[in-house]
């Protein structure tokens, strides 16, 4: 009787992470004085985009339940048989404009855009590859593993949302614009600050599809695949 272990690999997220600038490596007030100006612009002025990833579904039929075990992050008991697997990875991208002013010896750095790219870098399934072509096991395993898929695409769509929202909040609770004497140092601020609260939610999206997929894993539910089948 086969053992179909969770599908889904942990979710992995690949994402530009950046140290935190220290505010003594130039952030200064936008206030400060320089000449006597103040840096100009508004948050209201800052375009905010959201672009979903989403990755082709790739179906592989070529290898067995042996070399899963190497593909699988996730430790398996002693006597589990992987007969499939889906594994995916998460990633998020962050990327901002800018308009600069100078003030004296300084520069004002205002985001003018924001863009978040969020999703799926690939989506792939893995069928145990001693199943041959429309036998009723290959199909009962795919039947299977698309539940996974279809979680994950779920809390996706959720997450996008979700993505907006704390990037919207980020941007209005945000000092803008900054005043900085070295221009670098202000762009690696404003990245770090706006990367912390997208790999927050990031995490939160990973979080949901790990319980969703590791509930979906039970027992009841292997016993529903293989009943589907009358040989294994």
């Amino acid at each position: 009787m086969p053992y179909f272990m969770p599908s889904m690999s942990w979710p992995r997220i690949s994402l530009l992470l950046l140290g935190l600038i220290a505010l003594g490596c130039g952030l200064k007030p936008a206030w400060a004085d320089g000449d006597g100006r103040a840096c100009l612009g508004s948050t209201r002025d800052v375009t905010l985009t959201i672009q979903p990833i989403d990755a082709k579904l790739v179906y592989i039929f070529s290898r067995s339940g042996e070399d899963f075990k190497a593909i699988n992050p996730l430790p398996l008991p002693s006597n589990a048989t992987l007969r499939g697997l889906t594994v995916h990875h998460l990633v998020g991208r962050l990327a901002l404009t800018y308009q600069t002013q100078k003030i004296g010896t300084d520069w004002c750095l205002m985001p003018s855009s924001i863009t978040v790219q969020a999703g799926f870098k690939d989506m792939t399934v893995y069928v145990d590859k001693h199943y041959p072509k429309d036998s009723c096991q290959r199909l009962a395993i795919i039947f299977h593993e698309n539940k996974h898929v279809m979680i994950n695409h779920d809390e996706m769509k959720a997450g996008l949302s979700q993505i907006e929202t704390t990037m919207k909040a980020a941007l209005a609770n945000a000092a803008l614009p900054i005043r900085v004497s070295d221009p670098k140092a202000g762009e690696h601020y404003l990245s770090d600050y706006f990367m912390s609260p997208l790999n927050r939610t990031l995490q939160d999206i990973a979080d949901r599809m790990g319980r969703r997929n590791s509930a979906l894993d039970t027992p009841q539910e292997y016993a529903n695949i293989t009943a589907r089948c009358p040989v294994w």
